[in-house]
């Protein structure tokens, strides 16, 4: 979203979405071509659940991370070769890629502000 902040879709039945739930402290590392990054924040759930789902019936919550601390992480003398996937051995991978581009969608798109609660004080 920004320098600070960080969403993603956590898979609504899910231990990471339950640890989330537990304490709201999080961190996260990613990886890329010769990059890995370690992300330490505090998490919290925006909107549950999300309008999209790259596997339904299965809905994902989205989790916003407000970042306290981002480190360089990579291993000594390690040559990293970051994540990649495709959908070609899925039975429908335009679909799937389709749903992905939407979920995607969604995750950027900031969330309706919450109503206030029945009878709460204005």
């Amino acid at each position: 979203m920004d320098e600070r902040t960080l969403r993603f879709a956590a898979f609504s039945n899910g231990r990471t979405l339950a640890n989330i739930r537990r304490d709201g402290r999080v961190f996260l590392e990613t990886l890329g071509d010769d990059l890995v990054v370690g992300i330490r924040g505090l998490a919290a759930i925006v909107k549950e659940p999300m309008d999209a789902s790259a596997y339904p019936p299965h809905h994902y919550a989205m989790v916003q991370i407000d970042v306290l601390h981002v480190k360089m992480d990579n291993p000594p003398g390690a040559r990293i070769h970051g994540m990649r996937y495709d959908f070609g051995h899925s039975r429908h991978p335009e679909e799937r890629m389709q749903r992905r581009a939407v979920l995607l969608n969604e995750l950027r798109t900031p969330p309706a502000p919450s109503e206030p609660a029945a009878g709460a004080a204005e």
